[in-house]
């Protein structure tokens, strides 16, 4: 930080300016992540109504069939040249819908994944009667957490978050479900740390979701089961501080005057194209803002049709 902008800095109180450069070229630095975003196996209601017989579990919350399995770890055996490195550390997340949770144990057993499933709320189904048809009025009934630990003892672990409210969604382009989806997906990313990536398993709207965050004017228009779609999302963090220059080996120092404050410039994405800065006042006293999440730069790591998501980015 930069003491300087202290309004009871006394007059005639030195401060270098080579201190204040060096504070501010390393106050941020890039954080890059790759997050996977895919969608749920074969749901087994899909598979009986296609053979005509009767479900026989919850319709709101149907499981995977055996082939979906399957098909899960024959994804994510594609995705595995893309998705681990020895340098990177992965985690799994995973929408509380069992048929995402069971197609996330199909990777990771692919993969190799020994650490616990993430069962993160925010990604969960777009939670609409036009979404979900044979919820009842409450909406969908999933099972509690002391259930899934019985049920998948050591495999899970939730995290906090809530559902939705039943009938709050709806699952058009750019409605709240998408927002929320993307929400979820940046806020996993920002929170991974260095040199970590994420697995995402969750619904087709969700994979839509994430194509529009690296291409807002794409069109989707086919995700398959366990349809893929990779980001590297990069975004501009506080950096920690490095050790300060040694004033006695520096130059003339700066006055600053304590009524006049340094003036603040906005930060700038190093993504964004570059602004013209007219101002023609010494940039040193430049203190940058602190980056927000709109400091996010997205790009999609799969083409289309490469992981079962068929997509037009040249609309």
């Amino acid at each position: 930080t930069m003491a300087a902008t202290n309004h009871n800095t006394r007059p005639g109180h030195a401060s270098s300016s080579a201190a204040m450069q060096h504070t501010m070229h390393h106050a941020f630095r890039e954080k890059r992540n790759c997050v996977w975003v895919m969608r749920h196996s074969v749901r087994a209601d899909d598979e009986q109504r296609h053979r005509g017989r009767q479900a026989d579990f919850a319709p709101d919350n149907p499981p995977i069939t055996n082939e979906g399995y399957t098909l899960a770890k024959s994804r994510a055996a594609a995705v595995k040249p893309r998705l681990l490195s020895a340098s990177r550390v992965l985690h799994i997340y995973t929408s509380p819908f069992l048929r995402c949770m069971q197609t996330a144990l199909g990777v990771a057993e692919r993969l190799g994944y020994t650490g616990e499933v993430l069962i993160d709320n925010e990604l969960c189904e777009v939670m609409s009667p036009q979404v979900i048809k044979h919820a009842g009025v409450a909406g969908p009934q999933l099972p509690a957490e002391t259930a899934v630990h019985q049920t998948f003892p050591g495999k899970f672990r939730f995290i906090p978050g809530t559902l939705p409210p039943w009938g709050s969604e709806n699952a058009a382009e750019g409605g709240n479900a998408y927002q929320r989806y993307m929400a979820a997906i940046k806020r996993i990313a920002s929170e991974l740390p260095d040199n970590h990536d994420a697995l995402v398993v969750s619904h087709g709207h969700a994979v839509a979701a994430a194509c529009k965050l690296a291409l807002p004017q794409a069109m989707i228009y086919n995700v398959e089961y366990c349809g893929t779609v990779g980001l590297e999302i990069s975004q501009i963090v506080p950096a920690a501080a490095p050790p300060a220059p040694d004033a006695s080996k520096q130059g003339p120092s700066l006055q600053i005057s304590a009524d006049k404050p340094p003036r603040k410039k906005p930060y700038l994405n190093p993504y964004a194209s570059a602004a013209d800065d007219t101002d023609d006042e010494d940039d040193d006293l430049d203190t940058p803002t602190v980056p927000s999440a709109a400091d996010l730069s997205v790009r999609l790591l799969s083409t289309p049709g490469e992981f079962g998501v068929e997509y037009l980015d040249d609309i």
